[in-house]
């Protein structure tokens, strides 16, 4: 479902020449960028934003809607400055991640929380997770089950 998002992506030509603290190249803030700047394609772009269009609509449902009109929805794009891993499930399609910050339990259950609203992880999940009082994710692929005599044929 998620290949049907198209991100948009703008092209900002001073975009080495813009400098925050510290030296460093300035990606963020108010006024960065403006529609002007928009572009159709990741080839013709130096930014990628986490505004996206839903062409299909299969995204766009009464928890996913802009709330004026021409407004985007939005998804994840984010700039990570600690180290994290993305690790295929046995699900296709379906990934593990794991962020690298240590943090109390209260702070985890707050991000959980954060990312079942939002729709990344399952409510089931958090609330299983609650129960636990810790996630799990499998470490090798779930077993085969072998078909029933009824499915044979």
């Amino acid at each position: 479902m998620g290949d049907t998002l198209e991100r948009v992506y703008y092209l900002k030509p001073d975009l080495d020449e813009v400098h925050g603290p510290r030296g460093k190249i300035q990606v963020y803030g108010e006024g960065l960028v403006d529609e002007s700047m928009r572009v159709d394609t990741v080839e013709e772009s130096n930014l990628v934003s986490s505004e996206v269009h839903d062409p299909d609509g299969l995204w766009t449902d009464e928890f996913c809607q802009p709330a004026d009109e021409g407004e985007h929805l939005h998804a994840l794009a984010i700039d990570l400055d600690v180290p994290a891993r993305l690790v295929p499930s046995s699900t296709p399609g379906h990934f593990h991640l794991f962020i690298d910050v240590p943090m109390s339990w209260g702070v985890y259950q707050e991000v959980l929380g954060v990312l079942a609203y939002a729709g990344i992880i399952e409510d089931g999940y958090a609330e299983a997770s609650a129960s636990q009082g810790k996630t799990l994710l499998r470490t090798k692929p779930r077993p085969v089950e072998p078909p029933t005599s009824d499915e044979r044929f």
